[in-house]
């Protein structure tokens, strides 16, 4: 998947370039300017995955392929209007590679041809925003016969390339380079390798490709929320029916510290346990939001006036037409507001055999499709009484939210190990009557 070697070209303004050492670890940094009508954007954008960020780009459309963003639009106004002042305005692009090599044609203009071996560790660690809008002008000028970005040979672009670089330097590498533009920490877990547990979990399932691991992917369903999921329902963490609280909404990045923290530690298995299940708990949240909306079809959703009429806001949002679920069987009839259902999920905290976890094994105390309904029966309700459709987020930032939907499983619960006991005394009584 990885492996795959490519040695590309790059053009180089004025024949002038700067090969510099770091001492004795044989780091090299080699600088120089290459043309942006000039720059290889077809072959370069095939090596993004070293790159924490994936650029947004316009999907459909005249404009396709055009990137979003203020910082984007700038760019591309540079590339349009003062294509000469580029080279100024721009940090330019940071490549990581196996090898540079010089080349000369000819006539002595000379070349630098970039190898690169493996896709995990070498291609644009930086620059990812700049590589698309020069890619954008080029087709734009080209389609417009010149009309639009007609001066590209005067856009200089910054070009640097590391090579000898350790692998486990990558990492740090991409990130010190982004810390200036805003990388989320989920983005670069992901290119640490954080989260390929998690993906393993889910690899040939239904919503495989739901998940969103890094900023800029297509999923639907963010990683922040899939590691809610998992700590919420970690009992190590989260031992007490309220303690969930702290990993759900309003805390982005409570569950990732939880997560990387515990990782960290060759000694701590809780996550390692979840992750295997990650796919099943997903379909776990998805199945609770299944039976709550069934059990109350008439629930109104959105902020409501003091005096109960409904704002616009609210109207729009009230319900939606019912959509396929993303990892579970069947469609979603409401909104996967995770104000209302993470506290919900946290609750089956109590039917997760604590021996067995403790061992490294996920094991149900009884199967938890048996009280779905009536859980979701009697928490929907708690919800409704609460203000919890209309005002998710205040709702689920409650301990009392967590502690009430764990007290209502585990009465359930209880209630059926009673009747389970009452059967088995009858039984015993029968028996010797006979």
């Amino acid at each position: 998947m990885y492996n795959h070697e490519v040695s590309i070209r790059f053009s180089i303004f004025n024949n002038q370039y700067s090969t510099i050492s770091a001492g004795e670890n044989g780091l090299q940094r080699t600088i120089f300017y290459c043309r942006a009508s000039e720059f290889p954007t077809e072959e370069i954008k095939n090596w993004f995955d070293v790159n924490p960020r994936e650029p947004k780009v316009k999907k459909t459309g005249k404009d396709q392929g055009k990137p979003t963003g203020s910082v984007a639009q700038k760019v591309l106004e540079t590339l349009d209007i003062e294509p000469y002042s580029f080279c100024l305005k721009n940090q330019g692009i940071s490549l990581s590679a196996e090898s540079i090599q010089e080349y000369k044609d000819e006539n002595n203009n000379v070349y630098v041809d970039v190898k690169f071996t493996n896709k995990k560790y070498h291609g644009v660690v930086n620059g990812g925003h700049t590589t698309y809008c020069i890619d954008f002008a080029q087709v734009k000028k080209k389609e417009s016969k010149g009309e639009q970005y007609s001066d590209l040979n005067e856009a200089l672009v910054p070009i640097e390339v590391r090579t000898n670089i350790k692998l486990d330097d990558i990492v740090a590498m991409a990130d010190g380079l982004n810390s200036s533009m805003s990388v989320d920490l989920e983005s670069l877990s992901d290119l640490n390798g954080d989260f390929d547990k998690i993906k393993e979990s889910l690899k040939n399932k239904k919503g495989n490709d739901e998940v969103a691991y890094h900023q800029g992917d297509s999923g639907s369903f963010d990683i922040k929320d899939v590691l809610r999921v998992l700590t919420t329902l970690n009992i190590e963490i989260c031992p007490d029916p309220g303690s969930a609280v702290v990993y759900g909404v309003g805390k982005p990045r409570a569950a990732l510290e939880a997560f990387k923290e515990r990782k960290s530690d060759p000694n701590n298995q809780s996550f390692e346990v979840l992750e295997a299940h990650t796919w099943e708990l997903l379909v776990l949240l998805e199945k609770i939001c299944q039976k709550f909306w069934k059990s109350q079809s008439g629930m109104k959703m959105g902020r409501t006036k003091e005096k109960g009429k409904k704002t616009a806001k609210a109207n729009k949002n009230e319900r939606y037409s019912s959509k396929d679920c993303c990892f579970a069987d069947g469609k979603l009839e409401g909104k996967l507001l995770l104000g209302v259902f993470l506290p919900a999920l946290s609750a089956f905290r109590c039917l997760i055999d604590n021996d067995a976890f403790k061992q490294g094994q996920l094991k149900w105390k009884i199967d938890y499709e048996s009280v779905l309904e009536p859980f979701c029966e009697q928490y929907a309700t708690y919800v409704s009484e609460n203000k919890g459709a209309t005002e998710p987020a205040n709702f689920g930032s409650q301990a009392s939210s967590y502690s009430s939907a764990y007290s209502f499983l585990k009465g359930i619960m209880q209630a059926r190990e009673v009747e389970e006991l009452r059967k088995r005394i009858e039984q015993l009584e029968e028996t010797q009557d006979s």
